[in-house]
């Protein structure tokens, strides 16, 4: 597992990673981040398993990073480390898996982590050159049919041409509630989506993503309940 622990006071730091060098031992890669800048300008998402934020640092906040975290689509386990539980109704928003309120202890942190197993992140595997490629979820913007091909537009990848038919790709995707149909040979992700301006989905990385004028009110009522839905933790 790929770990980030995120937080400007170095002993803090310091602390976390004598724990979870100790709890994982070798099975873990650790990443340390001495400011939520740092950490968002080397973050891709699909980057970690599991990120700890401090909630009150100066400028980007762990809660500021937490947002841009679940913006991304990513849906890696987040444990807020605080001096404070003040920020629970702001970490239930962001899907937040725990808490650790300094200071803390190994007994504490080692519970958590028992009791938090990240969710494995789904991916489909494509057709690329002969082999198969696999691809997570998470790093799907959306995808367009173009002759023979689909191109998919990726986080991190950039667009990759794939040999498969729009529907064959759509039977893959379209069981997972995050993908919508959204204009004739076009999909998209909707936790990559932003806003929506009328005619088009806004991701966001400010691709506009066009839905089918007829069926624009059907378009933005699925993403509505569909950002309730992960609201309720239904999904």
């Amino acid at each position: 597992m790929r770990i980030a622990v995120v937080d400007d006071l170095a002993r803090d730091r310091a602390g976390l990673l004598e724990y979870l060098q100790r709890f994982y031992s070798s099975e873990a890669m650790i990443f340390e981040y001495d400011s939520g800048e740092a950490f968002l300008s080397a973050y891709r998402p699909g980057d970690f398993g599991r990120v700890f934020l401090d909630c009150c640092m100066g400028g980007v906040s762990g809660m500021d990073a937490a947002n841009a975290i679940r913006a991304a689509g990513d849906g890696c386990s987040i444990v807020f480390t605080t001096t404070s539980r003040d920020y629970a109704v702001d970490g239930y928003r962001v899907r937040a898996t725990g808490y650790l309120v300094k200071p803390y202890t190994y007994e504490e942190l080692s519970a958590l982590l028992l009791m938090d197993v990240p969710r494995e992140r789904p991916f489909v595997e494509l057709p690329m050159g002969g082999a198969g490629v696999k691809l997570l979820l998470s790093h799907i913007l959306w995808c367009e049919a173009h002759g023979h091909y689909v191109l998919v537009h990726t986080a991190g990848n950039g667009e990759m041409t794939v040999r498969i038919s729009f529907t064959e790709l759509s039977a893959l995707l379209l069981p997972y509630p995050q993908f919508l149909v959204c204009c004739r040979g076009c999909l998209v992700n909707l936790d990559q989506v932003k806003s929506f301006s009328g005619s088009d989905f806004i991701l966001h990385d400010g691709t506009n993503v066009p839905i089918r004028q007829r069926e624009s009110e059907a378009a933005v009522r699925a993403y509505a309940e569909y950002q309730f839905r992960k609201v309720r933790g239904e999904l």
